[in-house]
């Protein structure tokens, strides 16, 4: 529908007098109408906006500066549009993105973190068995340790993946003013124990309730995860009795 009415204004453009004001009315309304399809499908058109773009450029050259400018609106508000949550710690403000994860998508952040220090910031995590489709809020800005724990991450409800065991542990046993060190509150969860569908082993804030340590489920703790080490991911498509393999397969 854009491009016919684009062309219709390319027509329209050579009306002696009102031509031009005519056509740039019509190629505006058409892009209105390009920029709010560019958002409602955000996800899916984000990897070749590029491309769409440049290809209406090439089409309609006469209106380059409209294009350029409603391309650069409608690009701006689908980035917002997959914005989840904003974190204002440390100087910085951290920004997480709403994004459908999948097997491979997770593979992908195990190959950055493997067998080096580097942190991903998440949120917003689940079973993705249980619906169709798991969003997960993901923070493409690293940071290092010493910005989980100096900034006491997990008590925003945010969460961490990153390589090595210990060094997950230790960032939630130190980077919670609830527990301030006190390893004995980790709760040490497995993905496998969980029947999640794919997913890492990962610790959780705890609270010592008596002689026991119970996970600590009041909001925003109770969203907190320390993920570390192997992608657990359940075999025969996700089925309730499939078996699991590891990505990598091995350490």
């Amino acid at each position: 529908g854009a491009v016919s009415t684009l062309s219709s204004a390319i027509s329209t453009s050579w009306i002696p007098f009102v031509g031009w004001a005519l056509a740039v009315a019509l190629a505006v309304g058409a892009l209105i109408a390009l920029a709010v399809i560019i958002v409602q499908y955000w996800d899916e058109i984000c990897s070749v906006i590029n491309d769409i773009k440049n290809w209406f450029l090439e089409q309609f050259s006469a209106f380059k500066t409209l294009i350029n400018e409603f391309f650069s609106d409608a690009i701006a508000q689908g980035k917002e549009s997959t914005v989840a949550k904003r974190v204002n710690v440390g100087g910085k403000t951290l920004e997480f993105e709403d994004v459908i994860v999948t097997a491979d998508f997770l593979s992908k952040i195990v190959d950055d973190c493997n067998r080096n220090d580097n942190i991903w910031l998440l949120g917003n995590i689940g079973n993705p068995s249980k619906e169709k489709g798991k969003h997960w809020w993901i923070c493409y800005e690293k940071v290092d340790e010493n910005f989980v724990t100096s900034n006491n991450l997990y008590d925003l409800g945010v969460c961490t993946y990153t390589w090595y065991n210990n060094t997950a542990k230790r960032m939630m046993a130190n980077g919670s003013a609830t527990i301030n060190g006190d390893y004995s509150l980790l709760i040490y969860d497995k993905t496998i124990d969980q029947n999640d569908a794919f997913g890492w082993n990962h610790y959780h804030l705890g609270v010592r309730n008596g002689k026991n340590v119970e996970r600590n489920n009041i909001e925003p703790y109770r969203y907190a995860h320390s993920f570390f080490g192997l992608l657990y991911i359940k075999e025969n498509g996700g089925n309730e009795n499939g078996n699991y393999k590891t990505y990598p397969t091995n350490p």
